[in-house]
C-alpha cells in the first residue's frame, strides 16, 4: 500500500510541475530543514489520554526533497513539495526497579504537501493546505541504540494532516518557510487491556503533529 501510495504521490508532483510550467509563473527548488514532533492520544480508556501526552516529548528530525510553485496571480499561488520526511516521539521509561531509560521512535515518510499561498505584504506569504504521506519505516533508539526487534507492524501505511504557516521570499533565489502540521488519521494501533489482561474495545487514537523549518533554494 506504501509503495502504491509513494509512486501517486511522485505521479501527482510530476503532474503539477508539467502543468505548471507551462505557465511563466512557474519555478521549482531544492528544499530542506528540520522538523520538531510528537505525537497526541485520543479515545483511550480510562482518562489514559492526558497521562500519554503528558510522557511524551518533542522529537527532531529532518525533511528533504522539491518544492514546486505556480504563481496563479501577483498575489496567489499553489504550491505542491515531495519530501522525505521524518516524524516522532521521545520519553523516559521508568522500570519497577528504579532506574530509567531514554526512548525514541521515528516515522520515515515520503510526504506531499498541497498548499495555496496568498501574499500579505511585500514578499510575507500565508500559506494552508493538506498533506498526504506514505510510511516507508520506523527507527526505534532505546538509550541511543537501536532496537532491531521493534515492532513496526501497527504502523498504518499513511498518514494525513491539515498544514498551515508562513514563508518569506528574499529575491529570486531564497525563501524561508515555518510550517504547522496536524495529523488526522491513526499512525498506530495500540490496544489496551483490562486487569486480567483482556482486551478493552476502546481503542486509543494516535496523531503526530509538529512544526517545520525549511530553506528552498530556487536554482532555475
Amino acid at each position: 500500500m506504501s509503495n502504491r501510495i509513494a509512486l501517486t504521490s511522485l505521479c501527482l508532483f510530476i503532474v503539477l510541475t508539467v502543468f505548471a510550467q507551462n505557465g511563466s509563473k512557474w519555478k521549482i527548488g531544492v528544499k530542506a530543514g528540520w522538523n520538531y514532533s510528537d505525537q497526541l492520544m485520543s479515545g483511550s480508556p480510562e482518562g489514559n489520554d492526558e497521562t500519554f501526552n503528558k510522557s511524551t516529548d518533542w522529537l527532531s528530525g529532518i525533511h528533504a526533497g522539491l518544492r514546486s510553485e505556480l504563481l496563479l496571480k501577483e498575489s496567489i499561488a499553489l504550491n505542491a513539495d515531495l519530501l522525505y520526511n521524518q516524524r516522532g516521539l521521545k520519553t523516559i521509561i521508568k522500570y519497577p526497579t528504579g532506574g530509567t531509560s531514554s526512548f525514541s521512535s521515528s516515522s520515515h515518510y515520503l510526504s506531499l504537501p498541497l498548499t495555496a499561498g496568498f501574499k500579505l505584504i511585500d514578499q510575507l506569504w500565508v500559506e494552508a493546505g493538506g498533506e498526504i504521506s506514505a510510511w516507508l519505516d520506523q527507527t526505534a533508539l532505546l538509550d541511543g541504540e537501536k532496537i532491531n526487534f521493534f515492532d513496526d507492524s501497527g504502523y498504518a501505511a499513511t498518514d494525513v494532516g491539515l498544514i498551515g504557516g508562513l514563508s518569506y521570499q528574499f529575491g529570486k533565489w531564497i525563501k524561508l518557510s515555518s510550517r504547522y502540521y496536524r495529523g488526522l488519521g491513526n499512525v498506530q494501533d495500540i490496544t489496551f487491556t483490562d486487569a486480567n489482561g483482556q482486551p478493552i474495545e476502546d481503542k486509543a487514537k494516535l496523531n503526530y503533529h509538529g512544526v517545520q523549518l525549511s530553506l528552498t533554494v530556487f536554482p532555475f
